[in-house]
């Protein structure tokens, strides 16, 4: 990135070159229009038994051969560096025009007519972009008039700084443009590299996050569990698993922040860490405080998990839900929110995480999700909520997969990818031995 950086200036200059060379097309058109201009004063002159006939003849004579002469040029090769010799050829026009205003003894009447020249000679120059042939040429025009003008009326301050000034606005007319040009082009290169090397930076996210959660939930025992998920173009901290543990199947649905590939790679390390003490450890408080301490250790308080654990035993719902959204429960007759029942898990070196006990009867919907599902919507956690609350409702009859992906869609209003990571689990209890059995597939996937 930074050889083509430095690229960037030389690669505006030579497109500046270039047009340079196109302007000169229109700076000829200019001295026709001089050579037209002057033809005319000669002839208004000649019926006014003007002195300065031959004067005008002169310089329409001048203008109309630089005019034919750089014409038949331009058919041909027309180099860069020939636009310097061309402007040089109109101010010797112009500064001509004075010599001759003063050798007949007419400067004081009809050198103002021609001093008017420079300002479209300059601004022609300035139409070439290049900041050195515009101060050049000021220098020269104002060097031979200061002269000529103080030999033939005395030193011409005022017009002198009108010269100075107009040179100083032409200049700046030629370098604001190549200045912006060569730092609108530097952002865009940039920012194109910057987005390059995100695209990349974001297809490893994506590989490593498929390494990491579950492409299929495999059957679950007593538990129906679809899910989806949606990787987000900046962060990338989303987790969830389904373990099998000594009580049963553990749900676990979170999400550990942060952006890019670092946050992707924290979560293969939460995962790792949690896969380490699921195996050792069934009780959902001592999953967590494990987990807190890996955690605090690892950032002391700088990374925090929100996170839901929930365990079903019979019909009772045993979860843990860290800091996280509040979770929906759904069932025949009513939808309830479980709230957060602790602290985030990383957030203090010593927590304690209390399961909460809730009846959950067979056929009863548990619905977890992060804060991505809605963040496409609105950016306001309590509008969020109600709004996956509301689409919840609406399909709340559909069978787990349809509703998963009712819900899923219905909270994003695009098809774009998602700045954020999308998570939606659904879990649904299984009939036990002896309840009547549910018309719905016994299987669910992630997608």
């Amino acid at each position: 990135m930074r050889q083509v950086k430095n690229k960037i200036p030389k690669q505006v200059e030579a497109a500046f070159d270039q047009q340079a060379c196109a302007s000169e097309g229109w700076a000829n058109k200019l001295r026709l229009w001089l050579a037209v201009t002057f033809g005319g004063a000669a002839a208004w002159s000649w019926l006014n038994a003007s002195p300065a006939v031959y004067i005008y003849l002169t310089l329409a004579a001048l203008w109309l051969i630089a005019s034919i002469a750089i014409g038949y040029r331009l058919k041909r090769e027309f180099s860069a560096s020939m636009v310097a010799k061309t402007t040089g050829i109109d101010l010797t026009i112009i500064n001509l025009g004075l010599l001759l205003c003063w050798w007949t003894g007419l400067f004081a009447t009809h050198a103002a007519e021609i001093f008017f020249c420079y300002s479209p000679v300059l601004a022609m120059t300035a139409m070439r972009y290049r900041v050195s042939l515009v101060v050049k040429a000021g220098i020269y025009a104002a060097a031979f008039y200061t002269i000529i003008a103080s030999l033939a009326v005395g030193f011409p301050f005022v017009r002198l700084v009108m010269l100075i000034a107009m040179t100083v606005v032409t200049a700046l007319v030629a370098w604001k443009p190549k200045s912006l040009l060569i730092d609108a082009v530097t952002d865009a290169a940039q920012e194109a590299y910057d987005l390059g090397a995100k695209e990349k930076e974001t297809e490893l996210a994506s590989a490593i996050q498929e390494g990491i959660l579950p492409r299929e939930i495999p059957p679950t025992p007593g538990l129906w569990v679809v899910a989806k998920h949606e990787a987000g173009l900046v962060t990338g901290g989303d987790y969830y698993n389904v373990f099998e543990t000594a009580h049963g199947p553990l749900v676990v649905v979170g999400d550990l922040g942060g952006e890019g590939i670092a946050a992707t790679i924290a979560v293969a390390h939460l995962h790792t860490t949690l896969s380490r003490i699921v195996l050792r450890e069934s009780s959902l408080a001592r999953i967590l405080e494990e987990l807190n301490a890996a955690l605090w250790q690892q950032s002391h308080g700088a990374r925090q998990f929100t996170c839901v654990l929930a365990q079903w035993e019979g019909e009772e719902l045993h979860y843990v839900n860290a800091g996280h959204l509040p979770t929906i429960q759904l069932s025949k007759r009513e939808q309830t929110r479980l709230p957060v029942t602790s602290a985030p898990v990383g957030a203090q070196e010593q927590a304690a995480f209390t399961p909460s006990t809730v009846t959950f009867q067979a056929r009863d919907l548990l619905l977890v999700y992060t804060d991505g599902l809605y963040a496409e919507l609105t950016a306001d956690r309590d509008q969020g909520v109600e709004e996956v609350s509301r689409v919840t409702d609406q399909f709340s009859h559909a069978e787990v997969n349809t509703l998963c992906y009712r819900v899923f869609d219905c909270s994003k209003p695009t098809k774009e990818t998602p700045k954020d990571d999308r998570t939606l689990v659904v879990i649904r209890r299984q009939p036990a031995a002896g309840e009547k059995a549910d018309r719905e597939a016994p299987t669910g996937a992630a997608a």
